[in-house]
């Protein structure tokens, strides 16, 4: 299983937001990001609240791409498949977007 800061280091990248302006965004600091994406600290329900919506997904989207088929049992891992398929285009489709708005 990804965790919840792997997760949203990814979806920063993705987006091409460097982790000052997402920090700032979030209203927290480059160092305490760091530290979540390192799996350092656990950010509060309602950071990852703030979180998520800067990348508008909700809140339960971004904790569902910390899944991996693994996790599941064998009759739902298909379906697990599909979805991690289609967070792979989220991600491609909020890179996209990212550098549209950039530009």
């Amino acid at each position: 299983m990804a965790s919840i800061g792997r997760t949203l280091k990814k979806l920063r990248a993705a987006a091409g937001i460097r982790q000052g302006d997402f920090a700032a965004r979030v209203g927290i600091t480059q160092s305490y990001l760091s530290t979540v994406e390192a799996d350092k600290k656990t950010p509060s329900p309602e950071l990852v609240e703030k979180m998520a919506s800067e990348f508008g997904i909700p809140v339960v989207g971004l904790y569902s791409m910390t899944a991996s088929s693994d996790d599941v049992k064998p009759q739902y891992r298909e379906v697990l498949t599909k979805l991690l398929e289609l967070q792979s285009l989220l991600m491609e489709q909020i890179a996209a977007d990212s550098a549209q708005s950039a530009a």
